[in-house]
Protein backbone atom coordinates (compact mmCIF):
# COMPACT_ATOMS: atom_id res chain seq x y z
CA UNK A 1 0.00 0.00 0.00
CA UNK A 2 1.31 3.44 -0.83
CA UNK A 3 2.49 5.67 2.00
CA UNK A 4 0.10 8.47 1.04
CA UNK A 5 -2.85 6.04 1.20
CA UNK A 6 -1.71 4.84 4.61
CA UNK A 7 -1.51 8.44 5.79
CA UNK A 8 -5.05 9.11 4.59
CA UNK A 9 -6.41 5.99 6.29
CA UNK A 10 -4.75 7.00 9.58
CA UNK A 11 -6.23 10.49 9.35
CA UNK A 12 -9.66 9.03 8.53
CA UNK A 13 -9.47 6.87 11.68
CA UNK A 14 -8.57 9.96 13.75
CA UNK A 15 -11.51 11.91 12.33
CA UNK A 16 -13.88 8.97 12.81
CA UNK A 17 -12.82 8.54 16.44
CA UNK A 18 -13.23 12.24 17.16
CA UNK A 19 -16.66 12.22 15.49
CA UNK A 20 -17.79 9.13 17.42
CA UNK A 21 -16.46 10.52 20.68
CA UNK A 22 -18.06 13.94 20.36
CA UNK A 23 -21.17 13.40 18.25
CA UNK A 24 -22.35 9.80 18.70
CA UNK A 25 -21.40 8.76 22.25
CA UNK A 26 -23.07 11.70 24.04
CA UNK A 27 -26.37 10.84 22.32
CA UNK A 28 -26.36 7.19 23.39
CA UNK A 29 -28.11 6.09 26.57
CA UNK A 30 -25.08 4.64 28.38
CA UNK A 31 -24.21 4.49 32.05
CA UNK A 32 -21.42 6.86 33.04
CA UNK A 33 -18.67 4.26 33.51
CA UNK A 34 -19.28 2.66 30.12
CA UNK A 35 -19.46 6.09 28.49
CA UNK A 36 -16.10 7.10 30.00
CA UNK A 37 -14.50 3.76 29.03
CA UNK A 38 -15.65 4.10 25.43
CA UNK A 39 -14.54 7.74 25.29
CA UNK A 40 -11.07 6.81 26.60
CA UNK A 41 -10.88 3.88 24.19
CA UNK A 42 -11.68 6.11 21.24
CA UNK A 43 -9.09 8.59 22.49
CA UNK A 44 -6.50 5.81 22.61
CA UNK A 45 -7.33 4.63 19.11
CA UNK A 46 -7.16 8.21 17.89
CA UNK A 47 -3.76 8.68 19.52
CA UNK A 48 -2.45 5.48 17.95
CA UNK A 49 -3.73 6.59 14.55
CA UNK A 50 -1.97 9.95 14.95
CA UNK A 51 1.23 8.04 15.72
CA UNK A 52 0.80 5.93 12.59
CA UNK A 53 0.11 9.04 10.54
CA UNK A 54 3.37 10.61 11.73
CA UNK A 55 5.22 7.34 11.06
CA UNK A 56 3.87 7.00 7.50
CA UNK A 57 4.42 10.67 6.74
CA UNK A 58 8.04 10.42 7.92
CA UNK A 59 8.59 7.29 5.79
CA UNK A 60 7.16 9.01 2.73
CA UNK A 61 9.36 12.06 3.26
CA UNK A 62 12.46 9.85 3.63
CA UNK A 63 11.51 8.06 0.42
CA UNK A 64 11.03 11.32 -1.47
CA UNK A 65 14.39 12.70 -0.27
CA UNK A 66 16.34 9.50 -0.96
CA UNK A 67 18.48 9.11 -4.05
CA UNK A 68 18.10 6.27 -6.55
CA UNK A 69 20.62 4.01 -4.77
CA UNK A 70 19.00 4.58 -1.36
CA UNK A 71 15.55 3.87 -2.82
CA UNK A 72 16.79 0.62 -4.28
CA UNK A 73 18.20 -0.42 -0.90
CA UNK A 74 14.90 0.49 0.78
CA UNK A 75 12.98 -1.66 -1.72
CA UNK A 76 15.35 -4.61 -1.20
CA UNK A 77 14.96 -4.34 2.58
CA UNK A 78 11.18 -4.24 2.24
CA UNK A 79 11.12 -7.33 0.00
CA UNK A 80 13.71 -9.31 2.00
CA UNK A 81 12.25 -12.73 2.89
CA UNK A 82 13.31 -12.49 6.53
CA UNK A 83 11.65 -9.08 6.95
CA UNK A 84 8.51 -10.31 5.19
CA UNK A 85 8.33 -13.35 7.51
CA UNK A 86 8.78 -11.15 10.58
CA UNK A 87 5.97 -8.82 9.43
CA UNK A 88 3.68 -11.78 8.72
CA UNK A 89 4.27 -13.27 12.18
CA UNK A 90 3.67 -9.89 13.82
CA UNK A 91 0.44 -9.44 11.84
CA UNK A 92 -0.78 -12.93 12.80
CA UNK A 93 -0.04 -12.24 16.47
CA UNK A 94 -1.81 -8.87 16.32
CA UNK A 95 -4.84 -10.52 14.70
CA UNK A 96 -4.99 -13.16 17.45
CA UNK A 97 -4.69 -10.56 20.19
CA UNK A 98 -7.38 -8.35 18.65
CA UNK A 99 -9.77 -11.29 18.27
CA UNK A 100 -9.18 -12.31 21.90
CA UNK A 101 -9.69 -8.70 23.00
CA UNK A 102 -12.96 -8.45 21.08
CA UNK A 103 -14.25 -11.69 22.62
CA UNK A 104 -13.38 -10.42 26.12
CA UNK A 105 -15.03 -7.08 25.32
CA UNK A 106 -18.14 -8.91 24.07
CA UNK A 107 -18.45 -10.83 27.35
CA UNK A 108 -17.85 -7.62 29.31
CA UNK A 109 -20.65 -5.91 27.40
CA UNK A 110 -22.91 -8.92 28.04
CA UNK A 111 -22.17 -8.71 31.75
CA UNK A 112 -22.97 -4.99 31.77
CA UNK A 113 -26.14 -5.75 29.76
CA UNK A 114 -25.21 -3.23 27.08
CA UNK A 115 -26.98 -4.63 24.04
CA UNK A 116 -25.79 -1.92 21.66
CA UNK A 117 -22.19 -2.53 22.75
CA UNK A 118 -22.59 -6.28 22.29
CA UNK A 119 -23.86 -5.81 18.75
CA UNK A 120 -21.09 -3.34 17.95
CA UNK A 121 -18.32 -5.63 19.21
CA UNK A 122 -19.88 -8.61 17.48
CA UNK A 123 -20.11 -6.69 14.20
CA UNK A 124 -16.43 -5.68 14.41
CA UNK A 125 -15.41 -9.27 15.22
CA UNK A 126 -17.42 -10.69 12.31
CA UNK A 127 -16.06 -8.05 9.90
CA UNK A 128 -12.53 -8.82 11.04
CA UNK A 129 -13.01 -12.55 10.49
CA UNK A 130 -14.57 -11.97 7.06
CA UNK A 131 -11.65 -9.72 6.08
CA UNK A 132 -9.19 -12.36 7.30
CA UNK A 133 -10.84 -15.14 5.31
CA UNK A 134 -11.16 -12.95 2.21
CA UNK A 135 -7.50 -12.01 2.37
CA UNK A 136 -6.53 -15.68 2.83
CA UNK A 137 -8.48 -16.72 -0.25
CA UNK A 138 -6.99 -13.84 -2.27
CA UNK A 139 -3.44 -14.73 -1.20
CA UNK A 140 -3.96 -18.42 -2.05
CA UNK A 141 -5.14 -17.52 -5.55
CA UNK A 142 -2.21 -15.17 -5.99
CA UNK A 143 0.42 -17.74 -5.01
Amino acid sequence: MKKRTQERIALAVVILCIWLSNMVLPNLDLNESLYQALKRGLGGISGAAVGLWVFYKDGRKRWEKAGPQERREMELNELDERNVAIREKAAAFAFDVSCDGLVVLFFLMSTLECTLGEYGVLAVLVLQLIAYEGRSVWLKKRM
